[in-house]
């Protein structure tokens, strides 16, 4: 009997606990929002997760993202590319295309942000369409934010 209670009472505080471990919490809370809504408008997005430098100057990283474990995360190399060079990055996933889009000018004619744009893709499937509309969705995220700027 002892150990049926004690079992029971192990079982109930580890599900307290589990429960009680908290997801990371967004940079951003405002574009995380941003991205809830759009990924929740858009079904065939798999990711998406938006690029910022560190308040601090110190590099850019992810600030909302439908990934909780990329929040916070340093950006990728090819985030980065997508900033650094103003263009549009695409590298292939297995089921996916992730697009990553240049967004934000900063006053200077350079984007100071970018939108990571994951789409399913099955094999054979437009490549310029599928960029199109990841294109499309990292302006209505630079749209939101500079709302959301006021």
């Amino acid at each position: 009997m002892f150990r049926t209670i004690s079992a029971l009472l192990s079982t109930v505080l580890v599900t307290v606990l589990v429960g009680c471990q908290s997801s990371p919490k967004a940079p951003s809370p405002a574009a995380q929002s941003l991205v809830e809504s759009l990924a929740a408008e858009n079904p065939d997005v798999v990711r998406l997760t938006v690029h910022q430098k560190r308040a601090d100057g110190s590099g850019y990283h992810a600030v909302a993202s439908t990934a909780p474990s990329k929040l916070g995360q340093a950006s990728d190399p090819e985030d980065l590319r997508a900033i650094e060079k103003n263009e549009v990055v695409v590298l292939e996933e297995s089921g996916a295309l992730d697009i990553t889009v240049p967004i934000c000018d900063c006053g200077d004619g350079k984007p100071c942000a970018a939108t990571g744009v994951t789409l399913k893709a099955e094999p054979g499937a437009d490549r310029a369409a599928l960029e199109a509309r990841a294109k499309a969705i990292a302006q209505a995220v630079e749209a939101g934010l500079t709302k959301a700027k006021g």
